[in-house]
């Protein structure tokens, strides 16, 4: 139950010992180090602190790691390493960086007091549970990453005991912590265009993978639903832009110079200039399959309706689990158990409530991060939030 407190102790004893020595300059930038009791503590700490805000919000808090359960031996309880990714609202350089590092830890042979250990991670899509989440709100808006070892047995039992840890493992944890953040704290100019390269070469790759899911459902669709299909395949390839550029940019957070920002303008337009081809190749598609394209911007009563309200929350940090379901009547509650409803990832659907995106806007979000879903399912579960005084609803312009 400790591994998680030793190991960010360990990170900051080592780089403050290194200082002494005069082995490391003081970082450029503030590294900030929180023991507290999961979740709850992270949640009253950041009350407790309204200036911890990302740089998309105006705050000054760039980048956070959480780590969550390290240093297991994993050939005792058969368990990984999880690089957990921020969720698909929020993007950042912070990513790739740290999946960089995992890389190169995993080049480095090392041995245990018992033998010959092998490093086994895996780099996973967001998932909550954890103390990134509420980083990674849409409120707060600071990029998180966790690291954390599954599956675990052991974890929150009483077998939860020092034995299980394996100081190798938990030396690899720091060291992809440590390099990660020491890397961003210190980032140069040069180092900055290095690191556009590698995150533009990743963020093609991630569109790619975006076109083969928007294709996907074009190739799967009835011929009567191409046109709809076409439409939100396109919703994918322009949130998954939208995205990637807000990984790239995130990069002049930390290197705001003038050729780290023409370079990553370039970069940008090339990003663009693929979703445009993978647009034209997904139209080219649908006709393929014997479809028409209208491009009509006709809307339904449902989606002008949507296009109408504008959500804006009133809470920071993500909503508690029976939320909105406990401040409902139970007939209201029932809709929750519909296959519409668990359709819904809600936490990244809250996390798309900014203030400016009408509901419409937000489940098309939503589309582009996940997959078709109801305008309706959308339009109801915000309703419930602004019924439960969660959010507040206003007209559109």
């Amino acid at each position: 139950n400790a591994s998680g407190s030793a190991a960010i102790l360990g990170i900051a004893r080592s780089f403050q010992t290194l200082i002494n020595e005069g082995k490391l300059q003081p970082p450029k930038r503030t590294l900030r180090f929180l023991w507290v009791p999961g979740l709850f503590g992270t949640m009253a700490y950041i009350d407790a602190h309204p200036e911890i805000q990302g740089p998309e919000l105006g705050g000054n808090f760039l980048a956070n790691l959480n780590l969550d359960v390290v240093g297991t031996d994993l050939e005792l309880l058969h368990s990984r390493l999880i690089v957990t990714w921020t969720p698909q609202s929020i993007s950042s350089a912070l990513t790739d960086v740290v999946a960089h590092m995992a890389r190169y830890v995993d080049s480095i042979e090392r041995t245990t007091p018992t033998g010959h250990s092998n490093f086994n991670y895996r780099i996973t899509p967001f998932k909550g549970g954890s103390d990134h989440q509420i980083f990674n709100d849409g409120m707060i808006r600071v990029p998180s990453v966790m690291l954390g070892h599954w599956p675990d047995y052991t974890h929150l039992t009483s077998e939860d005991t020092a034995e299980k840890v394996d100081p190798v493992e938990m030396e690899r944890v720091e060291l992809i912590a440590a390099a990660a953040f020491w890397y961003l704290a210190n980032l140069s100019e040069e180092q900055s265009l290095r690191l556009a390269n590698l995150v533009a070469a990743k963020a093609q790759e991630r569109l790619a993978r975006d076109s083969q899911r928007a294709s996907s459902w074009l190739l799967e669709a009835p011929a009567d639903r191409l046109e709809e299909m076409y439409n939100e395949g396109r919703r994918v390839v322009t949130f998954a832009l939208e995205r990637e550029q807000q990984a790239l940019n995130s990069i002049l957070y930390f290197s705001p110079l003038g050729p780290s920002r023409r370079f990553v303008q370039t970069w940008n337009q090339a990003l663009d200039n693929q979703s445009q081809v993978i647009i034209r190749t997904l139209q080219a598609l649908v006709r393929q399959r014997g479809g028409n394209l209208s491009f009509s911007q006709v809307r339904t009563f449902e989606e002008r309706e949507a296009a109408a309200w504008i959500p804006a929350r009133l809470t920071r940090g993500p909503l508690g689990h029976d939320l909105p379901q406990a401040r409902l009547s139970e007939t209201e509650r029932s809709w929750y158990e519909s296959a519409e409803a668990q359709s819904l990832d809600t936490y990244l659907l809250v996390n798309f409530i900014d203030g400016r995106r009408t509901i419409l806007e937000i489940r098309h979000s939503l589309v582009g991060a996940t997959h078709p879903v109801s305008v309706t399912a959308v339009h109801r579960f915000v309703q419930d939030l602004a019924k439960a005084k969660l959010i507040e609803l206003r007209r559109a312009n």
